[in-house]
Formats: C-alpha cells, structure tokens, sequence
C-alpha cells in the first residue's frame, strides 16, 4: 500500500539537508498526515531482520543497515536483535563497472547507463527497490558476475 513509502512519524527529518528532503519528495503535510510511530513499523520489520538465515539485499547496504542498527532500540525497553544475515549489495556488485568507465556507482546513473527503466519515481522504497532487482539481474547474467555489463547493454554496437 503506498507504493511502498512508510514515513515514521518520529525521524529526525529536521536535520536533514533542503535537498536530501527535496530529492526524497518530503511532503509535510503528508507526513503529519500519514507517519507511523517506529515502533509500529519496527513490529512490521522485525520478523524479517530477526529471523536466521535472512538475506537482506539492496544497493550499498552497509549504509540501509547503518541506518536500521541506529534505529533499533530507540524506543524500546529492550534492545531487539537484529539477527546474523548475508547480504547481497548492487553497489559491489557492479564495483568493476568502474574500472569499464561508469561514471558513478549511484543507483540512478548505472541503471541509466545500463538502459534499466523502471516505471516508479526513484528515492522511492518501491522505485529503489525495483531499480535495485533489475540492476541485480542485469549484473548477474553478464559474464564473471557482470564484469562486461556495460558492454551488453541492449542498444549497444559493440
């Protein structure tokens, strides 16, 4: 529901930059509006950070769990466990994409330059989520774990 956007009433939106909120599509009302405690969202979210065996994928992870380990605990009586995962990140992922002239290892910008459309506004949960699974399988159908990617994109001559 939502297109996957979940606003938590009490985040520190404040401290962010005009144009983090502006790139993020920061309504106001919107979030007086429609904003769940973290509690509630943590009940939804929990069972699938604390369950083993877990994978948690998306694109530079290591900054989504940093948020979420920040996160975790702020308002409980109890530190919940996050359990012990793998993860599998895009942005690493692509890491060799680099050294093939991608100007940037973004979300955004390798999906451009790997011609990945995808149908939902970016900085979005959905629309991030949807560019990420993309750009994961465009990764992994090129050869050695998408070393050539840049070289197989579909109007590509060469």
């Amino acid at each position: 529901e939502g297109g996957g956007r979940v606003l938590i009433s009490d985040a520190d939106y404040l401290g962010a930059s005009p144009k983090a909120l502006e790139v993020n599509g920061f309504n106001e009302e919107e979030w007086s509006l429609t904003a769940r405690s973290w509690a509630e969202v943590w009940y939804d979210v929990e069972p699938l950070l604390t369950e083993q065996g877990v994978t948690v994928g998306g694109h530079n992870v290591a900054f989504d769990l940093a948020f979420l380990r920040a996160r975790v605990g702020l308002g409980f009586k109890e530190q919940p466990r996050l359990s012990t995962y793998r993860s599998i990140d895009t942005k690493q992922l692509a890491a060799p994409l680099k050294w093939q002239g991608a100007p940037s290892l973004s979300l955004g910008p390798l999906c451009e330059q790997l011609g990945i459309a995808v149908e939902a506004p970016a900085h979005t949960a959905r629309g991030d989520v949807l560019r990420t699974i993309a750009l994961y399988r465009r990764l992994r159908a090129g050869p050695h774990g998408g070393r050539h990617a840049l070289e197989q994109r579909p109007d590509s001559t060469t």
